[in-house]
């Protein structure tokens, strides 16, 4: 017993007890700032991953609005729209027809007066004769403090296929600048959202979705949900302009990452 207490023995039991705290100290340490960094390289890859899709659907719209725009300045839509000859409308209707054919986003494509009364329409004649601010409540007073085209604030069923659709509204002008009339696309958001956003992975659980103040789902990882309401916690969401927001729902912990 005495050999163990004396100061050769344990001298080497107290450094190789030191040596082995300090490993297991730092195999702690290194799995925690290993999961940390992990972390943070996750939440990047999400936060970047919403910034690359934000800047996706920003594109599309600014497409969407140039297309309209240069619809909106045929001649064979101006001519009809101030002469209103049979002619004149099939050569008409035959434009729209065409420029239906070269958006893939386009579910029908039609053309009013400056009242809103449809004349034409690309695919659904059941249309013409309605008023397409009766139908899209929220487009006049868009289309009249806006110089150019306008996107409808709701995601509705189109009328013609029973879909998703979002409307745009052009003005149509004549030479002297007047207001003669209105061209309007409905586009297919559910081809959108199944092209761009549904095969989107986001892990086991993630899921990609845009909603509006009102806290309806515009975009979803799923097309079933889209104008399904989402979670009140996003109220939040709209007092940042982005970042990560986190909250309880269904008892479990989720994370968003937001860009507003």
């Amino acid at each position: 017993m005495r050999k163990f207490q004396s100061l050769k023995i344990k001298m080497p039991l107290i450094i190789i007890s030191m040596v082995t705290v300090f490993i297991i100290a730092l195999i702690v340490i290194t799995e925690i700032k290993a999961s940390a960094s992990i972390k943070n390289a996750t939440y990047t890859g999400y936060n970047n991953t919403v910034m690359g899709y934000a800047s996706l659907l920003d594109t599309w719209f600014y497409d969407q609005l140039t297309i309209a725009s240069i619809y909106g300045t045929s001649e064979e839509l101006i001519r009809y729209l101030e002469l209103k000859t049979d002619d004149l409308k099939t050569i008409a209707l035959n434009n729209l027809k065409k420029f239906k054919s070269l958006n893939e986003y386009a579910i029908n494509i039609g053309l009013s007066d400056v009242n809103g009364a449809i004349l034409i329409d690309s695919d659904n004649a059941d249309l013409v004769g309605q008023n397409v601010f009766n139908i899209h409540h929220d487009l006049r007073e868009k289309i009249n403090n806006n110089s150019r085209g306008v996107f409808g604030e709701d995601i509705t069923r189109s009328l013609t296929t029973g879909g998703w659709s979002l409307i745009l509204l052009e003005k149509v002008m004549n030479d002297n600048g007047q207001v003669i009339g209105y061209l309007y696309v409905m586009l297919d958001w559910s081809t959108l959202n199944k092209s761009h956003i549904e095969p989107l992975v986001i892990g086991r659980t993630g899921n990609m979705y845009a909603i509006d103040r009102n806290l309806v789902i515009k975009i979803h990882s799923k097309t079933e949900n889209i104008n399904v309401p989402a979670p009140q916690q996003f109220s939040e969401a709209f007092n940042m302009k982005k970042g990560i927001l986190t909250y309880i729902f269904d008892n479990e912990q989720r994370y968003h990452h937001l860009l507003h």
